[in-house]
């Protein structure tokens, strides 16, 4: 879809810049710098999207619906222990309170 818009963004600017007389030449080169900053950030958002997708998949699960179904009631009970356990261990450390 993305690359759609980004078609239909050009193909309207290069009408735009076909279009355009010498009186309105200064908004039309404001219009399209306009568009290559409004490009150029969606590039480095389709990026950085990819990036952080990269390193998620990478992270280890925690616990997730997924991992709960696959956990039975014990090991569900001792990862909450644990979780709760290292979460009030953090808390004080930091030396909060409850």
């Amino acid at each position: 879809m993305t690359i759609v818009l980004v078609v239909l963004a050009f193909l309207v600017g290069g009408v735009g810049l076909l279009t355009m007389s010498q009186a309105t030449m200064g908004v039309g080169l404001m219009g399209g710098a306009c568009l290559l900053g409004i490009m150029a950030r969606i590039y480095q958002a389709m990026q950085q999207h990819e990036t952080l997708t990269a390193l998620l998949k990478d992270k280890p699960k925690g616990i997730s619906g997924e991992v709960l179904e696959e956990m039975s009631e014990a090991e569900k009970e001792e990862e909450i222990t644990r979780l709760l356990a290292d979460r009030e261990a953090r808390r004080r450390e930091r030396g909060e309170d409850k």
